[in-house]
């Protein structure tokens, strides 16, 4: 099931829409258009904000574990492969690689060393890929290399070597890109 509908109202009307949402949760009677939602027991939320070309945008992305395990539904409606460990996909686990990769590679670019909590994410994300990616033979020597800069590039940052660190996202970059073109996930 997809559903996307977009209102506008007054703060006010947010306000009253969070507060019905709120008790609607806490019951599990949320209804989304023709269909009825039941929220697992423990869910992930993510929180996003962000400022661009004068508008602001307030995301708030609520996901949990279907029941009956190790598959879940794609917005086309496809089933994905979900790591069990973390019960994520491997298109959530690419965005997140992603999106760590680029803030970290933004820092160093401005020549400051990321925080070793930022590092260790990257580092956490990329195992999380190297499970889901065991199976295809094809990606093993791509990712076994960028994994090896990873780490290395962890060591350079807790070492407080800069220019390491900036050669190192260098390299990461090119091995990203060459894993690229070797190997795409059908998505």
């Amino acid at each position: 099931m997809k559903f996307e509908e977009k209102n506008r109202m007054s703060r006010r009307g947010l306000a009253r829409f969070f507060k019905g949402l709120s008790e609607l949760v806490e019951k599990d009677e949320l209804e989304v258009g023709a269909g009825r939602i039941r929220l697992g027991d423990s869910v992930d939320v993510e929180v996003e904000y962000k400022e661009k070309k004068g508008r602001a945008k307030f995301e708030i992305e609520v996901k949990w574990q279907l029941s009956g395990g190790d598959e879940t539904m794609d917005g086309s409606g496809e089933k994905e492969r979900v790591n069990d460990r973390t019960g994520e996909s491997i298109s959530e686990v690419k965005q997140e690689m992603k999106k760590s990769f680029n803030a970290l590679r933004k820092t160093v670019e401005a020549c400051s060393l990321p925080s070793t909590v930022d590092v260790g994410e990257l580092v956490e994300i990329n195992k999380a890929f190297v499970v889901l990616a065991r199976d295809e033979e094809v990606y093993t020597r791509d990712l076994e290399e960028f994994t090896s800069l990873v780490a290395k590039f962890k060591d350079a940052v807790e070492s407080g070597n800069l220019d390491e660190s900036q050669n190192l996202i260098g390299e990461m970059r090119a091995a990203k890109k060459r894993c690229h073109k070797t190997y795409r996930w059908k998505e």
